[in-house]
């Protein structure tokens, strides 16, 4: 058995001890980002100028040199046009989120902008736009397992075809929805889900079965 001397053995305790003391200090650093940026998202829709300019603010800081972050910042500026009504703007600050995203490898902050970003599209009457957002989306959750974010994705689609009149290919998209949503753990998640295929099917006109499913609610 080799012995390890004393000297050895101190040098091997201080270098833990380092690693211990940064490892600790980048979890609290990823901790404060995390918070300031859901402080700044709080305001989106209670109070809009206010999120875009605490969004500012961050952007040209410390902050916005943090890719997921300078992301996460953009989308929340993006939500925050939106809550405005102003959805050129909108759009414009959701595709720097997704250019951003896609430049940092950030698969969760480009499906989120490319979600944000087909709202947007849709609400402003662009639906060709808004399909190949969310179809880019699922593109890259194809590999992961993410049932949120792929419900939510799947509902976006299902309202897509739903405000088209194409019902039944909005139903498919709903009950796919329906099926992520219930591998979460999400429960406004899944009221969101269910409520969706219960309004499409009795626009349908499938009505008995459209109740059905918002009683589940």
């Amino acid at each position: 058995m080799k012995i390890i001397s004393p000297r050895l053995l101190s040098q091997v305790t201080l270098m833990l001890l380092l690693f211990m003391s940064l490892s600790t200090t980048a979890s609290a650093q990823t901790q404060d980002i995390e918070e300031r940026i859901e402080y700044i998202n709080s305001y989106v829709n209670t109070n809009p100028d206010s999120a875009l300019i605490l969004c500012e603010k961050a952007l040209a800081g410390k902050l916005g040199k943090d890719n997921e972050a300078r992301t996460a910042l953009l989308t929340i500026s993006g939500n925050a046009y939106f809550t405005l009504g102003d959805n050129a703007n909108a759009i414009r600050y959701f595709k720097r989120a997704v250019d951003t995203a896609i430049g940092g490898n950030d698969t969760i902050g480009c499906v989120n902008a490319l979600s944000d970003l087909g709202v947007a599209y849709r609400v402003n009457q662009q639906p060709d736009s808004a399909l190949i957002c969310y179809n880019r989306a699922l593109s890259l959750l194809a590999n992961s397992d993410d049932p949120f974010l792929e419900s939510n994705i799947l509902i976006s689609i299902s309202i897509l075809f739903g405000n088209q009149r194409r019902y039944g290919e909005a139903i498919s998209f709903a009950e796919k929805g329906v099926a992520k949503a219930m591998m979460t753990d999400d429960i406004e998640t899944q009221i969101y889900a269910v409520s969706t295929l219960g309004t499409v099917l009795f626009l349908d006109g499938q009505k008995n079965r459209g109740l059905a499913e918002q009683r589940k609610i």
